[in-house]
């Protein structure tokens, strides 16, 4: 067994399978903090909503069995085994921070184990048809796609079994499906487009060829190649606007997925009250804001031009 762990393939194999289990897991958490949420509601509909709903909560725990742990702290990772005591916080809201980093973590899995069972690589998501290098570009795309539609699909999920009941009855279409507002769909267009103009380039822009890696040593070698200039010349050349470009994506990366976080994890007993019978209890998607989509695309025309070879051709005209 454990000379077969040796076996990126095998390894892969196993990644898949726990992609599966994170993302049945957040499914399975996301169900019960909605249904959770309906028994509150449904017990508070002629009350003030914040007191009622910690009562409503704690009497709906007692009720489990086994039974549930008192709560967990808000900004720690759970370690109780309840469903319920995954999706709730510590002064009695509903939490869906760990089903979303279930998801998250399900997507970026199944990106891993992809690539190991197809190329023998970690990275091999993200290799540079090219070149064979880890591509930014493309690493960016995978990154960013796991975090918005790990959101997406949470809300989403949370929207659907919230509300597929009032939905289904009432007079007017209620959409349980999050929108996206404009600069989250320019930024998963700048995201999408890159990696296609990355590829464009390495193969109009002389450059390297990355050998293949293998163990820990090659996963290592793959992620420091996020760094280096794969058209600068016969061996790798470490940049600043590659490092500025791999920090600015892990910083506003981090910001969005707690920004995310944040949203999905403290929710307020009178959001409940306000979206039954109405609307889908989250309409969108967190926005990112002008300045947020600025970063983004600023990082990635830098990134763009420098692999390139117009900087070259600019100076030497």
């Amino acid at each position: 067994m454990f000379e077969q762990l040796k076996n990126p393939k095998f390894f892969g194999s196993i990644l898949i399978v726990a992609t599966f289990i994170l993302f049945t897991a957040g499914a399975v958490l996301t169900n019960a903090a909605a249904e959770l949420a309906l028994n509150a509601t449904g017990m508070c509909s002629d009350k003030p909503a914040n007191p009622c709903f910690a009562t409503a909560i704690a009497t709906t725990r007692a009720k489990t069995n086994p039974a549930v742990p008192n709560s967990i702290p808000s900004l720690a990772m759970p370690v109780a085994t309840s469903a319920l005591g995954l999706v709730v916080t510590q002064d009695s809201h509903i939490s869906l921070r760990i089903p979303l980093l279930c998801v998250v973590a399900a997507l970026l899995l199944l990106g891993v184990g992809v690539g190991l069972i197809l190329h023998d690589d970690a990275f091999g998501m993200v290799l540079d048809l090219n070149s064979g290098c880890a591509s930014l570009s493309r690493a960016q795309a995978f990154l960013w796609t796991a975090i918005v539609m790990g959101g997406y699909t949470v809300m989403t999920l949370f929207n659907l079994f919230f509300g597929v009941n009032y939905a289904a009855a009432a007079a007017k279409p209620i959409d349980l499906y999050p929108g996206l507002d404009t600069d989250l769909l320019v930024l998963l267009g700048i995201v999408a487009a890159s990696p296609v103009a990355a590829t464009f380039i390495s193969k109009s822009t002389p450059g390297i060829n990355c050998p293949k890696v293998v163990g820990i040593q090659g996963f290592f070698t793959r992620f420091a190649q996020l760094f280096s200039d794969d058209a600068a010349g016969s061996t790798p050349s470490l940049t600043i606007s590659r490092m500025q470009c791999v920090l600015m994506t892990i910083v506003l990366a981090t910001c969005y997925l707690a920004f995310l976080s944040q949203r999905v994890c403290i929710i307020d007993a009178t959001a409940f009250s306000v979206a039954i019978n109405k609307q889908a209890f989250f309409p969108s998607l967190p926005d990112i804001g002008g300045s947020f989509l600025i970063l983004m695309g600023a990082s990635h025309a830098i990134f763009q031009v420098s692999k390139s070879s117009l900087i070259d051709k600019l100076f030497k005209s």
